[in-house]
């Protein structure tokens, strides 16, 4: 996945010393409450968070595309809890930025049949790829989220990929879930959540119990 995302990086060329790609977050409201995201520590600290409207999104899309932004990663929270992605990914792409959605694919239709149409509404607006955050537990534990990632990839042909924050509690499912996604052309990464350093870091508590050395050390073996 690190290969793909900088190929990706390095197809788009470099123009002075700005940089190519930015991460958006464009809501700070989630279907879900997971321990280790940092947007869940901002959103808890403020009385009444509030999101941007359309429009504020777009004047931000345009200062991006004013210091050369060619890559943006609309994030959150939780951005399909918003109705009008649509418009911001044509948006985006009418700037002639690759765009991109972080999305924990918990949002649902009424149907997967429904859900892949709305999929199929992103891509025609101009949606480059998402990536899906599966984390192997609980509420994010859903074969259908591969699904759409599969069909991202396979019917739709823009990018795909499968991420699981890897804790104690879920570090049994990670092979079976790398496996899933290689059989269905996805990419898959494994990011291990560790109680100090590395990429994903917070303190352990009753609902977040990171790798600890003996976790770290299963987690390297099972990659």
């Amino acid at each position: 996945v690190q290969e793909i995302s900088q190929g990706i990086i390095l197809s788009i060329p470099r123009k002075g010393y700005h940089p190519r790609y930015a991460s958006f977050q464009v809501t700070p409201f989630c279907n879900f409450d997971c321990a280790s995201c940092n947007v869940k520590q901002i959103r808890d600290s403020r009385q009444e968070p509030q999101q941007l409207t359309t429009e504020e999104v777009c004047k931000a899309l345009d200062r991006l595309d004013e210091i050369d932004i060619q890559w943006v990663d609309i994030s959150g929270g939780e951005p399909l809890l918003r109705k009008d992605v649509p418009l911001i990914v044509a948006y985006s792409h009418k700037l002639v930025m690759k765009t991109t959605l972080n999305t924990n694919g918990g949002i649902r239709q009424d149907d997967l049949a429904k859900e892949k149409l709305y999929w199929r509404k992103l891509a025609e607006a101009g949606l480059f790829g998402a990536t899906f955050s599966y984390d192997g537990i609980g509420e994010k534990t859903d074969s259908r989220v591969i699904e759409l990632a599969a069909f991202l990839v396979n019917t739709l042909h823009i990018f795909a990929q499968v991420r699981t924050v890897v804790t104690r509690d879920n570090l049994r499912f990670v092979k079976n879930i790398g496996k899933a996604c290689m059989n269905n052309n996805v990419f898959y990464e494994a990011v291990p959540a560790v109680a100090l350093g590395g990429e994903i870091s917070a303190s352990p508590s009753n609902t977040f119990h990171p790798l600890d050395a003996e976790g770290r050390n299963e987690y390297i073996e099972t990659i």
